[in-house]
């Protein structure tokens, strides 16, 4: 369970682009969001606790947690309730909110300039209520291939997974999940995510520091 985590933490790191114009496409609102978060970096006038608030709001509208969730515990999904459905989905968005709201309160605001520099927009691909955009992250001599899974909700384009060099965070949460879920019971499993999401909101909150320039 601790390295549940590191993949996802990778891939955010990274994923921080260029600007657009009003969302029309998966990538351009892709795009959008991204924006968004750079947005909070760049503003001298928030503190750390305001770019979390900030963060927070954004990342919602950003992931689709419930296609993630349920994706992610696969073939344990079809055995749970609906309030246990619900409460697995509050617990993986709480990872992948926290996660950002870290790296977004603590960035140092030349990081947003840095990011669209180096984050290229590839290609997207629409499939009915599925779409992919490639990016590709330049680093050193190379570049850094990352894809976005998104599904359509309603007019919104949302995340439910990342691939970092062809590296899924949606196979690695399911991985770790099958595995706890296998070795000990739904209310066993879900106190082992509640405590790792708390980590990361205190960890979120002790790094929520004024930023550096």
């Amino acid at each position: 369970m601790a390295r549940m985590l590191s993949p996802l933490l990778v891939v955010i790191t990274c994923l921080f682009g260029a600007t657009s114009a009003w969302p029309s496409t998966p990538r351009d609102e892709l795009h959008r969001h991204i924006e968004e978060l750079l947005n909070t970096v760049d503003d001298p006038s928030l503190t750390a606790e305001q770019r979390a608030v900030h963060a927070r709001t954004t990342v919602p509208k950003m992931f689709d947690f419930s296609d993630t969730a349920r994706r992610a515990f696969g073939s344990h999904w079809r055995r749970l309730t609906a309030a246990q459905r619900d409460e697995t989905t509050g617990l993986v968005g709480g990872f992948l909110t926290e996660a950002l709201v870290a790296r977004v309160s603590r960035a140092p605001r030349r990081f947003a300039d840095r990011m669209r520099d180096r984050m290229v927009y590839g290609t997207e691909s629409v499939s009915g209520e599925r779409a992919t955009v490639s990016l590709t992250l330049a680093r050193g001599q190379e570049g850094v291939p990352i894809v976005a899974d998104l599904v359509r909700r309603g007019t919104s384009w949302r995340v439910y997974d990342l691939r970092l060099r062809e590296v899924s965070l949606l196979d690695n949460y399911r991985a770790q999940l099958d595995r706890l879920m296998r070795r000990g019971t739904y209310e066993e499993t879900i106190e082992r995510l509640q405590t790792k999401r708390e980590a990361l909101r205190l960890t979120a909150m002790a790094r929520g520091a004024a930023p550096k320039e």
